[in-house]
């Protein structure tokens, strides 16, 4: 049996947390009743920096074995996503339990606080969040002023927060945060996100 790789895109509202799809997703797989292991990848820019392995199958213990990933690699796929690789059919097996933990679990962890309240933007909110483009801002600072500004390479993109840290001083750029996912900024009109982190 040829083995294949399948990957499955992780919703854009969840980007900024992807650093620990895969560990969760791991949890998740044991609570289930799987029995996971990792191995480290070697040194480079990691999303994750291991891989996550279970078997699909006990009575086959090697033809059933599957390994799950979680990248930002844009040359194969322009969207943060998690995979699986292995052998059919235990790979399909593999793809319909990212796909259940992705909407049974993960999309849905940053829509309520502790507090049981909704979020300011979740993607129950914000539908449309998948036509949203994702910017790569760094962060500047005037060594005079102390003012903090965000800008992409060109500064053909960028902003200051206010003196709220809330919003920006155009006016253009609004700051969301909640317990689970921390903090991002949205700019409506131009249907652009930046994520402070990833976690």
């Amino acid at each position: 049996m040829a083995s294949g790789h399948r990957d499955v895109d992780l919703p854009r509202s969840t980007w900024h947390r992807a650093g620990g799809f895969l560990a969760e997703f791991g949890e998740w797989l044991q609570e289930l009743g799987y029995s996971t292991w990792t191995i480290d990848k070697g040194p480079g820019n990691h999303l994750t920096n291991f891989w996550l392995y279970t078997r699909m199958d006990s009575s086959a213990p090697t033809k059933s074995q599957v390994q799950f990933g979680c990248t930002k690699f844009a040359s194969v796929n322009p969207r943060i996503h998690a995979y699986a690789r292995g052998k059919a059919p235990h790979l399909s097996a593999a793809v319909k339990l990212l796909e259940n933990f992705m909407d049974q679990v993960w999309a849905l962890e940053g829509q309520v606080t502790d507090a049981g309240e909704t979020t300011m933007v979740s993607a129950a909110q914000h539908s449309s969040w998948d036509q949203f483009e994702v910017l790569d801002l760094m962060q500047y600072r005037c060594p005079s002023t102390e003012r903090v500004w965000f800008s992409n390479d060109d500064a053909s993109f960028w902003f200051m927060p206010d003196s709220s840290g809330s919003c920006s001083t155009c006016g253009r750029w609004k700051k969301y945060q909640d317990s689970l996912s921390g903090a991002w900024w949205s700019n409506e009109d131009a249907r652009k996100l930046f994520f402070l982190a990833v976690a």
